[in-house]
Protein backbone atom coordinates (compact mmCIF):
# COMPACT_ATOMS: atom_id res chain seq x y z
CA UNK A 1 0.00 0.00 0.00
CA UNK A 2 0.96 3.46 -0.58
CA UNK A 3 2.16 5.31 1.95
CA UNK A 4 0.60 9.20 2.50
CA UNK A 5 2.82 11.97 4.23
CA UNK A 6 0.00 13.91 6.72
CA UNK A 7 0.55 16.74 8.82
CA UNK A 8 -2.00 17.52 11.64
CA UNK A 9 -2.35 20.85 13.03
CA UNK A 10 -3.40 22.77 16.61
CA UNK A 11 -3.42 26.78 14.99
CA UNK A 12 -1.69 29.14 16.72
CA UNK A 13 -4.38 30.80 19.08
CA UNK A 14 -4.58 32.38 22.60
CA UNK A 15 -6.75 30.68 24.29
CA UNK A 16 -6.42 29.61 28.04
CA UNK A 17 -6.80 25.56 27.26
CA UNK A 18 -3.30 24.12 27.95
CA UNK A 19 -3.60 20.45 27.18
CA UNK A 20 -2.44 18.36 24.56
CA UNK A 21 -4.27 18.56 21.67
CA UNK A 22 -5.78 14.82 22.44
CA UNK A 23 -8.43 14.91 19.26
CA UNK A 24 -5.43 15.06 16.68
CA UNK A 25 -4.21 12.41 18.61
CA UNK A 26 -5.99 10.09 18.17
CA UNK A 27 -6.20 11.07 14.54
CA UNK A 28 -2.76 10.08 14.28
CA UNK A 29 -3.22 6.73 15.73
CA UNK A 30 -5.31 6.07 12.90
CA UNK A 31 -3.09 7.54 10.16
CA UNK A 32 -0.09 5.87 11.57
CA UNK A 33 -2.09 2.17 12.03
CA UNK A 34 -3.21 2.53 8.08
CA UNK A 35 0.43 2.80 7.34
CA UNK A 36 1.09 6.37 6.76
CA UNK A 37 3.43 8.90 8.02
CA UNK A 38 2.59 11.43 10.67
CA UNK A 39 3.35 14.35 12.23
CA UNK A 40 1.86 16.78 14.63
CA UNK A 41 1.80 20.91 14.93
CA UNK A 42 0.75 22.13 17.93
CA UNK A 43 1.01 26.30 17.70
CA UNK A 44 -1.76 26.72 20.27
CA UNK A 45 -1.20 28.48 22.81
CA UNK A 46 1.96 29.67 21.19
CA UNK A 47 2.98 33.15 19.93
CA UNK A 48 3.79 31.90 16.37
CA UNK A 49 3.85 34.21 13.05
CA UNK A 50 1.19 32.32 10.44
CA UNK A 51 4.24 32.12 8.04
CA UNK A 52 6.70 30.61 9.83
CA UNK A 53 4.21 28.15 11.24
CA UNK A 54 3.40 27.10 7.89
CA UNK A 55 6.71 27.04 6.85
CA UNK A 56 7.02 24.52 9.48
CA UNK A 57 3.84 22.41 8.48
CA UNK A 58 4.88 22.59 5.24
CA UNK A 59 8.37 21.14 5.73
CA UNK A 60 8.55 17.72 4.99
CA UNK A 61 6.04 18.33 2.09
CA UNK A 62 3.04 16.59 3.45
CA UNK A 63 0.04 15.18 1.17
CA UNK A 64 -2.29 16.12 3.74
CA UNK A 65 -2.69 19.09 5.53
CA UNK A 66 -5.45 18.54 8.54
CA UNK A 67 -5.72 21.44 10.87
CA UNK A 68 -7.73 21.03 13.76
CA UNK A 69 -8.97 23.18 16.63
CA UNK A 70 -11.86 24.49 18.28
CA UNK A 71 -14.69 26.79 17.43
CA UNK A 72 -13.07 30.31 18.76
CA UNK A 73 -9.86 29.22 16.48
CA UNK A 74 -11.13 29.13 13.44
CA UNK A 75 -10.37 32.54 12.30
CA UNK A 76 -7.10 31.55 13.05
CA UNK A 77 -7.05 28.49 11.23
CA UNK A 78 -8.76 29.88 8.13
CA UNK A 79 -5.87 32.25 8.03
CA UNK A 80 -2.87 29.55 8.18
CA UNK A 81 -4.74 27.62 5.64
CA UNK A 82 -4.53 30.56 3.52
CA UNK A 83 -0.66 31.31 4.22
CA UNK A 84 -0.36 27.22 3.32
CA UNK A 85 -2.01 27.12 0.14
CA UNK A 86 -0.26 30.59 -1.30
CA UNK A 87 2.49 28.54 -0.64
CA UNK A 88 1.90 25.16 -1.92
CA UNK A 89 -1.08 24.81 -4.48
CA UNK A 90 -1.26 21.46 -4.75
CA UNK A 91 -1.37 19.85 -0.87
CA UNK A 92 -4.61 18.87 0.26
CA UNK A 93 -6.25 21.11 3.14
CA UNK A 94 -8.40 19.46 5.26
CA UNK A 95 -10.20 21.62 8.26
CA UNK A 96 -12.46 19.62 10.82
CA UNK A 97 -14.93 20.90 12.87
CA UNK A 98 -18.74 21.82 12.70
CA UNK A 99 -17.83 24.86 10.75
CA UNK A 100 -19.55 23.73 7.55
CA UNK A 101 -23.00 24.95 8.82
CA UNK A 102 -21.64 28.52 9.07
CA UNK A 103 -23.38 29.41 6.19
CA UNK A 104 -22.88 31.46 3.23
CA UNK A 105 -19.79 33.60 4.24
CA UNK A 106 -17.57 30.85 5.68
CA UNK A 107 -18.51 28.70 2.62
CA UNK A 108 -17.18 31.27 0.29
CA UNK A 109 -14.07 31.87 2.43
CA UNK A 110 -13.03 28.02 2.40
CA UNK A 111 -14.01 27.31 -0.66
CA UNK A 112 -17.27 25.61 -0.44
CA UNK A 113 -19.80 27.18 -2.54
CA UNK A 114 -17.59 28.04 -6.03
CA UNK A 115 -15.69 30.81 -4.60
CA UNK A 116 -11.45 30.32 -4.39
CA UNK A 117 -10.96 29.43 -0.51
CA UNK A 118 -7.83 27.45 0.86
CA UNK A 119 -10.00 24.62 2.08
CA UNK A 120 -10.15 21.52 0.05
CA UNK A 121 -12.61 19.50 2.68
CA UNK A 122 -14.58 19.92 5.66
CA UNK A 123 -14.79 17.11 8.25
CA UNK A 124 -17.43 17.44 10.29
CA UNK A 125 -17.94 13.60 11.56
CA UNK A 126 -17.93 13.23 15.05
CA UNK A 127 -15.78 10.96 14.84
CA UNK A 128 -13.10 11.66 11.89
CA UNK A 129 -10.44 8.70 11.75
CA UNK A 130 -12.56 6.82 9.22
CA UNK A 131 -12.73 9.46 6.93
CA UNK A 132 -9.01 11.28 7.52
CA UNK A 133 -7.87 7.36 6.24
CA UNK A 134 -9.83 6.90 3.50
CA UNK A 135 -8.78 10.71 2.51
CA UNK A 136 -4.88 9.27 2.97
CA UNK A 137 -5.49 6.71 0.95
CA UNK A 138 -6.83 8.54 -2.05
CA UNK A 139 -3.93 11.17 -1.83
CA UNK A 140 -1.52 7.91 -1.52
CA UNK A 141 -3.18 6.42 -4.91
CA UNK A 142 -2.71 9.74 -6.56
CA UNK A 143 -6.11 10.99 -7.02
CA UNK A 144 -5.95 14.86 -7.70
CA UNK A 145 -9.07 15.80 -5.60
CA UNK A 146 -10.75 14.04 -2.45
CA UNK A 147 -14.19 12.39 -3.15
CA UNK A 148 -17.22 12.70 -1.69
CA UNK A 149 -17.82 10.22 1.70
CA UNK A 150 -19.83 10.63 4.27
CA UNK A 151 -19.25 13.02 7.15
CA UNK A 152 -17.53 15.00 4.59
CA UNK A 153 -18.03 18.41 2.58
CA UNK A 154 -15.98 19.28 -0.39
CA UNK A 155 -14.71 22.16 -2.17
CA UNK A 156 -17.64 22.52 -5.10
CA UNK A 157 -15.77 22.38 -8.59
CA UNK A 158 -16.09 21.29 -11.31
CA UNK A 159 -14.70 17.27 -11.05
CA UNK A 160 -15.68 17.48 -7.09
CA UNK A 161 -19.03 18.32 -6.15
CA UNK A 162 -21.06 18.30 -3.31
CA UNK A 163 -22.25 14.97 -1.81
CA UNK A 164 -22.28 11.53 0.13
CA UNK A 165 -20.70 7.94 -0.70
CA UNK A 166 -21.48 5.16 1.06
CA UNK A 167 -21.44 5.80 5.19
CA UNK A 168 -18.23 4.66 7.07
CA UNK A 169 -18.08 3.32 10.14
CA UNK A 170 -17.53 6.01 13.02
CA UNK A 171 -16.05 3.27 14.90
CA UNK A 172 -12.82 2.43 12.89
CA UNK A 173 -10.10 2.96 14.84
CA UNK A 174 -11.99 5.87 17.43
CA UNK A 175 -12.30 3.62 19.78
CA UNK A 176 -9.66 0.91 18.75
CA UNK A 177 -6.48 2.61 19.14
CA UNK A 178 -4.87 4.16 21.90
CA UNK A 179 -3.93 8.53 21.13
CA UNK A 180 -0.24 8.48 20.05
CA UNK A 181 1.82 10.54 22.63
CA UNK A 182 5.16 9.81 20.99
CA UNK A 183 4.37 13.19 18.49
CA UNK A 184 4.62 15.68 21.07
CA UNK A 185 7.48 16.90 21.04
CA UNK A 186 7.71 19.26 23.93
CA UNK A 187 5.06 17.31 26.37
CA UNK A 188 6.05 19.79 29.76
CA UNK A 189 4.64 22.69 27.82
CA UNK A 190 1.55 21.13 28.83
CA UNK A 191 1.23 22.27 32.71
CA UNK A 192 -3.03 21.48 33.02
CA UNK A 193 -3.71 24.85 34.86
CA UNK A 194 -1.03 23.62 37.36
CA UNK A 195 -3.38 20.74 39.17
CA UNK A 196 -1.12 17.90 39.39
CA UNK A 197 2.16 20.41 40.74
CA UNK A 198 4.21 19.94 37.66
CA UNK A 199 3.59 16.02 37.02
CA UNK A 200 4.32 15.03 33.69
CA UNK A 201 0.47 14.78 32.73
CA UNK A 202 -1.66 13.58 29.72
CA UNK A 203 -5.18 13.37 28.89
CA UNK A 204 -7.41 10.32 28.50
CA UNK A 205 -10.64 9.72 26.97
CA UNK A 206 -12.99 7.08 27.21
CA UNK A 207 -16.08 8.10 25.51
CA UNK A 208 -17.53 10.69 23.19
CA UNK A 209 -20.43 13.18 23.17
CA UNK A 210 -22.84 13.68 25.61
CA UNK A 211 -26.57 13.07 26.30
CA UNK A 212 -27.48 16.14 28.27
CA UNK A 213 -29.01 19.33 26.46
CA UNK A 214 -27.23 22.41 27.47
CA UNK A 215 -28.10 25.29 25.28
CA UNK A 216 -24.03 25.96 24.92
CA UNK A 217 -22.46 22.97 24.58
CA UNK A 218 -21.99 21.38 20.67
CA UNK A 219 -20.87 17.86 21.64
CA UNK A 220 -22.86 15.56 19.92
CA UNK A 221 -25.86 13.73 21.62
CA UNK A 222 -24.73 10.39 20.62
CA UNK A 223 -22.55 9.13 22.88
CA UNK A 224 -19.72 6.27 21.60
CA UNK A 225 -18.11 4.44 24.08
CA UNK A 226 -14.62 3.63 23.53
CA UNK A 227 -13.69 -0.45 23.95
CA UNK A 228 -12.97 -1.34 27.38
CA UNK A 229 -9.02 -2.76 25.91
CA UNK A 230 -8.19 0.14 24.06
CA UNK A 231 -8.70 2.32 27.38
CA UNK A 232 -6.83 -0.20 29.28
CA UNK A 233 -4.26 -0.41 26.85
CA UNK A 234 -3.77 3.18 26.43
CA UNK A 235 -3.60 3.53 30.70
CA UNK A 236 -1.51 1.12 31.60
CA UNK A 237 0.79 2.37 29.22
CA UNK A 238 1.58 5.99 30.75
CA UNK A 239 4.02 4.90 33.07
CA UNK A 240 5.79 3.44 30.22
CA UNK A 241 5.70 6.88 28.65
CA UNK A 242 7.07 8.94 31.72
CA UNK A 243 3.52 10.28 32.61
CA UNK A 244 2.58 10.37 36.19
CA UNK A 245 -1.06 12.39 35.93
CA UNK A 246 -4.05 11.99 34.22
CA UNK A 247 -7.01 13.81 33.13
CA UNK A 248 -9.85 12.48 32.32
CA UNK A 249 -10.99 14.21 29.36
CA UNK A 250 -14.69 12.90 29.24
CA UNK A 251 -17.98 15.07 29.09
CA UNK A 252 -19.30 13.83 31.88
CA UNK A 253 -16.67 11.34 33.69
CA UNK A 254 -18.69 9.86 35.97
CA UNK A 255 -22.10 9.53 33.37
CA UNK A 256 -21.86 5.60 33.75
CA UNK A 257 -20.68 5.05 37.12
CA UNK A 258 -19.74 1.53 36.88
CA UNK A 259 -17.64 2.39 33.74
CA UNK A 260 -16.27 5.37 35.52
CA UNK A 261 -15.47 3.06 38.32
CA UNK A 262 -13.93 0.81 36.39
CA UNK A 263 -11.26 3.11 34.96
CA UNK A 264 -10.83 4.60 38.65
CA UNK A 265 -9.81 1.15 39.76
CA UNK A 266 -7.42 1.11 36.84
CA UNK A 267 -5.75 4.51 37.35
CA UNK A 268 -5.02 3.67 41.36
CA UNK A 269 -3.76 -0.03 40.12
CA UNK A 270 -1.68 1.94 37.89
CA UNK A 271 -0.30 4.34 40.66
CA UNK A 272 -1.51 7.53 38.70
CA UNK A 273 -3.12 10.36 40.21
CA UNK A 274 -6.04 11.99 38.42
CA UNK A 275 -8.72 14.39 37.51
CA UNK A 276 -11.82 14.80 35.77
CA UNK A 277 -14.64 16.69 35.28
CA UNK A 278 -18.50 15.73 35.75
CA UNK A 279 -22.24 16.72 36.89
CA UNK A 280 -22.78 17.58 40.31
CA UNK A 281 -26.14 15.55 39.98
CA UNK A 282 -23.70 12.90 38.84
CA UNK A 283 -21.50 12.53 41.90
CA UNK A 284 -22.61 11.43 45.56
CA UNK A 285 -21.36 10.24 48.91
CA UNK A 286 -20.11 6.71 47.81
CA UNK A 287 -18.78 7.81 43.94
CA UNK A 288 -16.74 11.05 45.67
CA UNK A 289 -15.42 8.54 48.20
CA UNK A 290 -14.39 6.57 45.44
CA UNK A 291 -12.81 8.58 43.55
CA UNK A 292 -10.94 10.15 46.44
CA UNK A 293 -9.44 6.47 47.43
CA UNK A 294 -8.75 6.27 43.79
CA UNK A 295 -6.50 8.75 43.45
CA UNK A 296 -8.49 11.47 42.12
CA UNK A 297 -7.30 14.97 42.98
CA UNK A 298 -9.30 17.48 40.96
CA UNK A 299 -12.77 18.09 39.82
CA UNK A 300 -14.05 20.27 37.60
CA UNK A 301 -17.87 20.99 37.92
CA UNK A 302 -19.91 23.03 35.29
CA UNK A 303 -22.54 24.80 38.06
CA UNK A 304 -23.06 27.48 35.24
CA UNK A 305 -25.44 29.87 37.65
CA UNK A 306 -26.94 30.56 40.90
CA UNK A 307 -29.80 31.73 39.13
CA UNK A 308 -32.99 29.83 38.77
CA UNK A 309 -33.99 31.40 35.62
CA UNK A 310 -30.58 31.59 33.96
CA UNK A 311 -30.40 28.15 34.78
CA UNK A 312 -33.57 27.32 32.94
CA UNK A 313 -32.74 29.26 29.83
CA UNK A 314 -29.78 27.00 29.23
CA UNK A 315 -31.56 24.10 30.59
CA UNK A 316 -29.23 22.66 33.35
CA UNK A 317 -31.61 22.39 36.05
CA UNK A 318 -29.40 21.72 39.18
CA UNK A 319 -30.54 22.51 42.75
CA UNK A 320 -28.69 25.09 44.74
CA UNK A 321 -28.72 22.14 47.92
CA UNK A 322 -27.25 19.62 45.50
CA UNK A 323 -24.60 21.96 44.29
CA UNK A 324 -23.53 23.26 47.97
CA UNK A 325 -23.77 19.44 49.21
CA UNK A 326 -21.62 18.15 45.71
CA UNK A 327 -18.85 21.05 46.57
CA UNK A 328 -18.32 20.60 50.10
CA UNK A 329 -18.51 17.42 50.25
CA UNK A 330 -15.42 17.16 47.09
CA UNK A 331 -13.66 19.26 49.88
CA UNK A 332 -14.18 17.08 52.43
CA UNK A 333 -12.29 14.28 50.95
CA UNK A 334 -8.94 16.00 49.72
CA UNK A 335 -10.12 16.63 46.31
CA UNK A 336 -10.00 20.71 44.86
CA UNK A 337 -13.15 21.50 43.31
CA UNK A 338 -12.97 24.12 40.66
CA UNK A 339 -16.51 25.43 39.63
CA UNK A 340 -17.30 27.43 36.28
CA UNK A 341 -20.03 29.71 36.27
CA UNK A 342 -21.51 31.38 32.87
CA UNK A 343 -22.29 35.20 32.80
CA UNK A 344 -23.88 36.96 29.52
CA UNK A 345 -26.48 34.77 29.18
CA UNK A 346 -29.36 34.70 26.52
CA UNK A 347 -33.06 35.22 28.10
CA UNK A 348 -35.61 34.64 25.89
CA UNK A 349 -35.85 33.20 22.28
CA UNK A 350 -34.61 36.66 20.57
CA UNK A 351 -33.49 40.08 20.65
CA UNK A 352 -30.33 41.36 23.07
CA UNK A 353 -32.32 40.84 27.04
CA UNK A 354 -29.28 39.11 28.89
CA UNK A 355 -28.74 37.91 32.50
CA UNK A 356 -28.97 41.32 34.62
CA UNK A 357 -26.85 42.24 38.03
CA UNK A 358 -29.28 40.03 39.66
CA UNK A 359 -28.35 37.18 38.15
CA UNK A 360 -24.76 37.86 39.00
CA UNK A 361 -25.08 38.24 42.32
CA UNK A 362 -27.08 35.07 42.66
CA UNK A 363 -24.36 32.99 40.97
CA UNK A 364 -21.84 35.17 43.75
CA UNK A 365 -24.14 34.36 46.07
CA UNK A 366 -23.80 30.57 45.80
CA UNK A 367 -20.09 30.65 45.30
CA UNK A 368 -19.80 31.73 48.53
CA UNK A 369 -22.00 29.20 50.24
CA UNK A 370 -20.62 26.13 48.28
CA UNK A 371 -17.18 27.72 48.93
CA UNK A 372 -15.55 25.92 45.61
CA UNK A 373 -11.24 26.40 45.91
CA UNK A 374 -11.70 28.32 42.62
CA UNK A 375 -14.34 29.74 39.53
CA UNK A 376 -13.76 30.02 36.31
CA UNK A 377 -16.09 32.67 35.17
CA UNK A 378 -16.89 32.12 31.28
CA UNK A 379 -19.27 33.85 28.68
CA UNK A 380 -21.68 32.76 27.09
CA UNK A 381 -20.90 31.69 23.45
CA UNK A 382 -22.66 30.69 20.51
CA UNK A 383 -20.59 27.28 18.77
CA UNK A 384 -22.08 25.64 16.04
CA UNK A 385 -23.87 22.59 16.58
CA UNK A 386 -25.13 23.64 19.96
CA UNK A 387 -29.03 23.83 20.36
CA UNK A 388 -28.60 28.23 20.77
CA UNK A 389 -26.41 28.40 17.39
CA UNK A 390 -29.65 27.52 15.67
CA UNK A 391 -31.02 30.78 17.16
CA UNK A 392 -28.20 32.97 16.10
CA UNK A 393 -28.95 35.71 13.08
CA UNK A 394 -27.13 33.85 9.89
CA UNK A 395 -25.67 37.27 9.40
CA UNK A 396 -23.77 36.87 12.53
CA UNK A 397 -22.61 33.23 11.98
CA UNK A 398 -20.12 34.78 9.62
CA UNK A 399 -18.44 36.33 12.93
CA UNK A 400 -15.95 33.68 13.11
CA UNK A 401 -14.11 34.68 9.78
CA UNK A 402 -13.90 37.67 10.99
CA UNK A 403 -12.09 36.77 14.00
CA UNK A 404 -14.83 38.48 16.50
CA UNK A 405 -14.13 39.11 20.11
CA UNK A 406 -10.44 39.34 20.11
CA UNK A 407 -10.14 42.39 22.36
CA UNK A 408 -8.49 42.06 25.49
CA UNK A 409 -11.54 41.69 27.92
CA UNK A 410 -12.51 38.61 26.20
CA UNK A 411 -9.22 36.55 27.74
CA UNK A 412 -10.75 36.98 31.02
CA UNK A 413 -13.39 34.61 30.19
CA UNK A 414 -12.60 31.26 29.90
CA UNK A 415 -12.88 30.07 26.02
CA UNK A 416 -14.13 33.98 25.70
CA UNK A 417 -11.93 34.70 23.23
CA UNK A 418 -12.65 34.10 19.96
CA UNK A 419 -15.87 32.97 20.84
CA UNK A 420 -19.81 34.96 19.24
CA UNK A 421 -20.93 36.11 22.23
CA UNK A 422 -24.40 37.21 23.31
CA UNK A 423 -23.08 40.65 24.87
CA UNK A 424 -21.22 43.55 23.92
CA UNK A 425 -17.42 43.80 25.19
CA UNK A 426 -18.75 46.53 27.34
CA UNK A 427 -21.06 44.06 29.39
CA UNK A 428 -17.79 41.53 29.24
CA UNK A 429 -15.95 44.50 31.32
CA UNK A 430 -18.60 45.08 33.82
CA UNK A 431 -19.08 41.52 34.66
CA UNK A 432 -15.25 40.79 34.68
CA UNK A 433 -15.18 44.30 37.23
CA UNK A 434 -17.71 42.60 38.90
CA UNK A 435 -16.32 39.57 39.82
CA UNK A 436 -13.21 40.60 40.51
CA UNK A 437 -14.59 42.91 43.10
CA UNK A 438 -16.43 40.31 44.65
CA UNK A 439 -15.15 37.43 44.58
CA UNK A 440 -11.37 37.72 43.84
CA UNK A 441 -9.79 34.99 46.17
CA UNK A 442 -12.15 32.12 44.21
CA UNK A 443 -11.15 33.61 41.03
CA UNK A 444 -8.77 30.92 39.03
CA UNK A 445 -4.69 31.99 39.76
CA UNK A 446 -4.28 33.82 37.16
CA UNK A 447 -7.36 35.59 36.45
CA UNK A 448 -7.00 38.59 38.48
CA UNK A 449 -3.70 39.88 36.61
CA UNK A 450 -5.50 39.36 33.56
CA UNK A 451 -8.37 41.86 34.94
CA UNK A 452 -5.68 43.99 35.91
CA UNK A 453 -4.29 44.14 32.77
CA UNK A 454 -7.06 44.07 30.43
CA UNK A 455 -9.25 47.26 29.40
Amino acid sequence: MSRCSVALVNPPFNGTFDGAPIGLLYLGAALENAGHDVTLHDFGGIQTDMAQAAAKVLDRRPGIIGIGGTSPSFAEALRLATEIRRRDKEVWIVKGGCHERFGRQVDAFCGLDGEAGPMDAAVFAAAAESQMVQLARDRADGMVNPRPMDGIRLRWTARVGLGLSSPLSPAVSAIRLAPVRHLISDRGRYTYGGIFGGANATQVITYRGCPFDCSFCALPKDVLWHEWEAVERDIRGLRVQGYDAVFIDDGTFTLDWDWAKRVCDLLHECGLMWACQTRVDKVNEERLTHMARSGCVYVYYGLESGSDRVRKAINKPLEPTEIVKGIQRTRELGMRATASFIFGVPLGNAGTEHDSREDWEASVKLIREAKPHNVIPTIFSYYPGSPAWDRLPERRKGAYVKGESREPVWSFFDDGYGGIHHVTKEVAGDIRDYLSREIPDYLWPGLAAVAKSTD
